[in-house]
């Protein structure tokens, strides 16, 4: 690869991002090609590529696969980085964010048969990337999905046939995130599982913003607090709590950690998963 972007040139390269239309993998979905373009173009000098093998979020584990496999892959790709952008190269048009092209990697994990990294066509369905890693382990129900990582949404049994793509998943008020497919039997305690995702908020927020300053303390409290199993009237005033919190983070919260740190809790509310969980009774196995 690296022979071939040096045939192509810095040019050439960037032309093939946006044919490509490669989006980020990482969560955010960004196009590949606008970030490279904005570096290339930046009259300041010089320029560094720098690689983030930070990956720290619950249920995310494929930059850490493909280091260990495929370290040489990830320097090429460094490389290949560096001469495009250090070169630098003219304006390009606006690339779109429509479109899932390419190969997707998904961290199949929880109550699954073969639990692993794997890597499919955009467009795959939920069902057949569950049935490809061996089904719900055990032959257990299958009770919901967590998609997307800590920072993604839960989604139900009637989203099994569900394209992952982008444009698939947000049709159901859902995102690919980072590649988690996190399956969930009906064995699992929930609000541990919602409990242990507040605490990485809570652990993860830089605290410059009072939204998730206070509001992932709030709603890791809140989730304790229903995993306590409190009167049902207090649960409802709980709930309900849980909601105003996560609209506040949202809309006033600074990044992207404050603005989807309650994504998980606000998808299990609307399921009513967290409901039931208490309805069943908590303290089954954790995932």
């Amino acid at each position: 690869m690296l022979r071939r972007a040096v045939a192509a040139g810095p040019q050439g390269v960037i032309r093939e991002l946006k044919d490509a239309k490669l989006l980020g993998r990482g969560g955010a979905a960004f196009p590949a090609a606008v970030k490279w373009e904005a570096v290339a173009t930046n009259p300041v000098r010089p320029h560094y590529v720098v690689c983030n093998a930070d990956e720290s979020e619950p249920g995310t584990f494929k930059d850490r696969v493909l280091m260990e496999e495929d370290p040489y892959a990830l320097v090429e790709a460094l490389t290949i980085m560096g001469y495009t952008l250090q070169i630098g190269g003219p304006a390009f048009a606006q690339i779109g964010t429509d479109g899932s092209t390419g190969t997707r990697l998904f961290c199949l994990s929880g109550c699954v048969g073969r639990p692993g990294l794997y890597e499919y066509e955009f467009g795959v369905t939920l069902r057949q990337v569950i049935e490809a890693a061996g089904g719900v382990r055990g032959g257990r129900p299958l009770r919901d999905v967590l998609l997307g990582g800590a920072a993604g949404t839960f989604v139900a049994p009637d989203a099994l046939d569900t394209p992952l793509t982008f444009e698939g998943v947000r049709a159901i008020g859902a995102t690919l995130g980072s590649g988690v497919v996190l399956v969930l039997d009906d064995t699992v305690d929930l609000t541990d599982l919602l409990q242990r995702i507040a605490r990485f908020f809570r652990d993860e927020s830089c605290g410059q913003c009072v939204p998730c300053r206070v509001g992932t303390v709030r709603q890791e409290e809140l989730l304790g607090r229903l995993a306590r199993e409190a009167p049902l009237g207090s649960a409802e005033r709980e709930l309900a709590l849980l909601d105003d919190i996560g609209a506040v983070a949202r809309d006033a919260s600074i990044c992207g950690l404050g603005q989807t740190a309650v994504s998980a809790a606000a998808s299990a509310v609307k399921l009513g998963l967290i409901s039931a969980a208490r309805a069943n009774g908590n303290g089954r196995e954790p995932v």
